[in-house]
This record gives C-alpha cells, structure tokens and sequence, in this order.
C-alpha cells in the first residue's frame, strides 16, 4: 500500500501508518522517511536546514559518481572552472575524458591528480 502524503492525510485526517505511525499534520512536509531515514515531522528544523541538507545529499551523490562534468569535478577538487579548461586547452591538469563536446573527469583520475600535487 503507498504511502500517505501529508497533503491528502491531512484532508482524510489520518496518520502516516504504512511508514512513520507519525500524524501528517505534524508537518507540512510530510511524515514519509526520506531517503536517508531521516523523518521530517520527527525533527524540528527549518525548510532553509531541509534545503541544505538536500544540496549537500545531492553534492555527495555526484562526488561518489564514476565520471564527474567539469563543474562537478571543480567542486571536488577546489579548482576553478575556468582553470580546468584553461588546462585541459594547455594539455595539463588531470586526464578527462571528450565525447564529442561533452567533457567527463573520471573520479579515480582527480583522486591520483590531487595525491601527485600532495607536497610533505
């Protein structure tokens, strides 16, 4: 049976008993557990909180993938944009992979880049 949603629970006036038991008008958001377990009636914390967090889930779930875009590999490493490019025109900085336009770094290749700079 699917879960109820805040939404028609609310107009029902029911809980969330198939996932949480939590009553759905505990919270605007919904009482379903999100991926990562957590249950948004159950914690008190602001929607900017909730925003960030989703940000940070989404950011790690890039970081993890095997090939990142040149914005994601930025964010990985700590270097710019512009500089990455900049490096892949010089035929420097860490090996990427090219299909037609589109400009993949492989994970493995920025961790071996990143240790080769690493200075004792």
């Amino acid at each position: 049976m699917p879960a109820v949603t805040s939404r028609s629970a609310t107009s029902l006036g029911r809980t969330c008993r198939d996932t949480c038991g939590t009553p759905s008008s505990a919270s605007p958001r919904g009482c379903c557990p999100t991926s990562d377990g957590l249950r948004r009636a159950d914690t008190a914390l602001p929607s900017t909180a909730w925003k960030i967090i989703e940000r940070l889930e989404r950011a790690l779930a890039a970081a993890q993938a095997p090939y990142l875009d040149t914005r994601q590999a930025a964010q990985l490493t700590g270097i710019s944009t512009v500089t990455l490019e900049r490096w892949r025109v010089d035929g420097e900085g860490p090996p990427y992979v090219k299909l037609g336009r589109l400009v993949k770094y492989r994970r493995v290749d920025l961790d071996v880049f990143m240790e080769s700079r690493l200075v004792s």
